[in-house]
């Protein structure tokens, strides 16, 4: 696509089927991808210039205050249609963290943007669960099949049970719990469907002082390219062998919160009958959890109860956290 700039000069764009992704978590609005290309928090001035910069400056700025759609028509005459399509990311808090925007061309329509979503994490006090609403559009980008309403409430275990990698969620839980406000922060990790699909998700937040604390706000966007899906199946090969392992030892197996009691994430998966709170992280699955001793301890959890034998293999630190890996073994009734 050709523009004229205000100056006169001719503008190219590289891709007219391409969006860019600008995310307005601070005051300049910046660049995080432009089509299938990552862009490291550009200014938007530094990717666009002259009218279409002026333009897309506006229109970000209108859906920003409107939280709706927005089409405008960049040309002077109609035969020369083209259209610019703007569309939010809107988090739980109901603010416009970032915009799609496409920069169209005459008499052919626009593609849907990439998955994306918007999301707002709460950190509380040191071991006290997170919480957060998850959007229609994170649960899309999750591929998290799940009839909670819309503004229902989960925790970090319902996401980090859709991470496969250890690793993954070792770096993102470290960056959770280590985060300061006016942190900025990006990093990928590989996320598996409910269905089985994997996808290549790169994340971009920024801290923030609230309330109560520091709050993580941030963008989530899927970057996986053609064709890379068999290769994100083979890297997380070890961890479903992982999985598979603990499904079939006839025990449940979960990285536990020693402090507070909450679970960060299930190896296998969770115990049958919980509330969704504790299966989710949101709230404690064992008033005590046991410490690390190799001790044997029993519980009783579920719904109906059920007593389970419970031990706590090893240590495992996650930034401040302090977690164990616990198996849960049934006992009979």
């Amino acid at each position: 696509m050709r523009t004229t700039s205000s100056k006169g000069a001719v503008l190219e764009v590289r891709d007219s089927r391409n969006w860019l992704l600008i995310e307005t978590l601070s005051e300049v609005p910046t660049v995080i991808a432009e089509g299938d290309r990552q862009r490291q928090l550009r200014p938007l001035g530094n990717v666009l210039r002259g009218k279409i910069f002026e333009s897309v400056s506006e229109v970000v700025a209108q859906v920003r205050s409107s939280r709706e759609p927005l089409v405008r028509d960049l040309s002077s005459t109609e035969a020369d249609a083209c259209p610019l399509i703007a569309h939010p990311l809107i988090a739980p808090c109901g603010e416009v963290f970032g915009v799609h925007v496409h920069l169209g061309e005459p008499d052919i329509a626009a593609p849907h943007p990439p998955r994306a979503a918007a999301w707002t994490w709460r950190t509380n006090s040191i071991g006290a669960p997170m919480r957060t609403p998850f959007t229609s559009d994170f649960r899309d980008l999750y591929g998290i099949l799940d009839d909670r309403p819309e503004h229902a409430e989960f925790g970090l275990a319902d996401l980090y049970r859709r991470i496969p990698r250890m690793s993954d969620v070792a770096v993102v839980m470290n960056g959770v719990d280590s985060a300061v406000a006016g942190d900025v922060r990006s990093g990928h990790l590989i996320a598996r469907h409910d269905s089985g699909r994997r996808r290549l998700i790169r994340y971009v937040r920024r801290s923030v002082s609230g309330p109560d604390g520091v709050v993580l706000r941030g963008i989530d966007h899927d970057v996986t390219a053609p064709g890379q899906e068999p290769l994100l199946e083979i890297e997380t090969a070890d961890a479903d062998i992982a999985h598979r392992i603990a499904r079939s030892s006839g025990s449940y197996t979960a990285l536990v919160e020693v402090r507070s009691g909450w679970v960060i994430r299930w190896i296998s998966e969770p115990i049958p009958g919980l509330t969704l709170e504790a299966r989710g992280g949101a709230a404690p699955l064992l008033p005590n959890a046991p410490t690390p001793s190799g001790e044997a301890t029993t519980v009783m959890v579920g719904s109906p109860l059920r007593r389970y034998c419970v031990q706590a293999l090893e240590w495992i630190r996650f930034g401040s956290s302090q977690a164990a890996l616990m198996t849960f073994t049934a006992l009979g009734d």
